[in-house]
């Protein structure tokens, strides 16, 4: 009641001020409480509604010209629901990158992905639009992706290299094996497990798009691959486990926690180069934002849209001229850029052995151009240490990034993971 009086007082002070009569006051005040309850009424909107059960807002309209339809049905029960800051739908504004955090049943955090850019979407649209009569404006991609390049998939029983072949980088050295495998692990499927002729266009529109929803299915967290779990799509919105804080989060952290997730990075980038499945993921773009930190204390791949994934075993069974050979990835500078991966998705496609990854991690992450300083994640080695071991420790991050001899970056990758282990306290 105080503040209400207070609010009154101030009110008359103004009208007393500027001569206004008492028929503008009710109009001003009418004004001033219909300003105040769409205001009210647009936050309580923002907070309460859930987006995701509208079909226009998670774009699953432009369906088969999409990702999905496994979780439309939960999206429409409200299963799913933004959280924080993601439920306002001003910040989308900012959000760029198309990344929104939200929560399964009001517990399981998750992260939600357009997987680009809108202006990407629009591009992609456009393109399937482009021999549209109508053009964009009244083009309904949901049916002219019937009549565009991407069509050839429906009527084929497996994945062809004619089909996909320089659509992106999981495919851009196929095999029968690798085809095959993203052909048996997506997931968006009938009751039967069959793939209808729409899911076959999902398919080929997350292969052209961003190929991050197949390498999650193709090599999944389950069986031990470092990446988030994947749970499904509608839409343009894909579904993933939340996997915690990213790198940079923990570059503040002493420097023995900051050793421990170094260890696991390198790790990281050795698995995806060799392993009993015979398939080399060799990852493209390394930073401290597309890694990060479960709860488990385990470090992820969260961002595995630029993975060129090299089938090892055709590469021996072919045995062309020098598949033998270990290629070595050489860094010729960024320009203009503060930090780069330089690589040839020729050369990682014809050799057997390649240390990309290893020299990926390295200059990725230990870089001496992070904002965060010299050594990147590894910055500020402890002065306590003896100047003989923070030397070996600089020696070898160097040495990681541009090897004095040939073959030298797999010994000394080696040698860093046990001068850090020393170190991890």
């Amino acid at each position: 009641m105080a503040k209400m009086a207070t609010m009154r007082r101030y009110f008359n002070q103004f009208t007393n001020r500027f001569c206004i009569s008492t028929t503008q006051q009710l109009i001003w005040l009418v004004v001033l409480s219909s300003m105040c309850l769409f205001v009210y009424y647009q936050l309580y909107l923002h907070f309460t509604a859930n987006h995701l059960e509208n079909e226009y807002f998670t774009e699953a309209t432009k369906c088969p010209a999409c990702f999905g339809t496994s979780l439309c049905k939960r999206f429409s029960r409200g299963d799913y629901r933004f959280h924080s800051y993601s439920s306002i739908r001003l910040f989308d504004y900012v959000n760029v990158k198309n990344v929104y955090f939200a929560t399964y049943l009001d517990q399981k955090p998750v992260v939600m992905k357009k997987l680009g850019h809108n202006s990407e979407h629009n591009q992609f649209d456009k393109d399937l639009c482009t021999n549209a009569e109508s053009g964009l404006r009244g083009c309904d991609v949901s049916q002219q992706i019937y009549k565009s390049k991407l069509s050839d998939i429906m009527y084929a029983e497996r994945l062809e290299e004619k089909d996909v072949m320089g659509l992106s980088d999981i495919v851009r050295c196929p095999s029968r094996r690798l085809l095959d495998r993203i052909w048996d692990t997506f997931g968006e499927r009938q009751f039967d497990k069959s793939l209808a002729r729409d899911h076959k266009l999902m398919l080929a529109t997350t292969i052209a798009f961003n190929p991050e929803p197949l390498i999650l299915q193709a090599f999944p967290n389950r069986k031990g691959w470092p990446f988030p779990a994947y749970m499904g799509a509608c839409g343009r919105f894909t579904v993933q486990e939340y996997s915690g804080h990213s790198l940079s989060y923990f570059y503040k952290f002493k420097f023995g926690v900051r050793a421990a997730l170094a260890v696991q990075a390198l790790k990281i980038a050795e698995q995806l180069s060799e392993n009993r499945d015979e398939f080399a993921l060799y990852l493209t773009d390394v930073s401290e934002d597309n890694l990060a930190v479960n709860d488990n204390g385990e470090v992820l791949v969260i961002d595995a849209e630029n993975i060129i994934v090299v089938d090892r075993k055709k590469i021996k069974e072919d045995a062309n001229p020098g598949w033998d050979v270990k290629h070595q990835s050489e860094h010729e500078g960024c320009g203009s850029r503060r930090e780069c991966i330089m690589f040839s998705h020729t050369d990682l496609c014809n050799h057997y052995y390649s240390d990309h990854n290893y020299y990926a991690v390295c200059q990725g992450l230990f870089g001496k151009d992070s904002p965060h300083g010299d050594g990147g994640l590894l910055h500020s080695i402890p002065s306590d240490l003896s100047s003989y071991m923070r030397a070996k420790v600089k020696g070898q991050i160097a040495e990681c990034r541009s090897p004095s001899k040939r073959d030298g970056r797999y010994l000394v990758v080696k040698e860093l993971k046990e001068t850090l282990m020393k170190l991890i306290t």
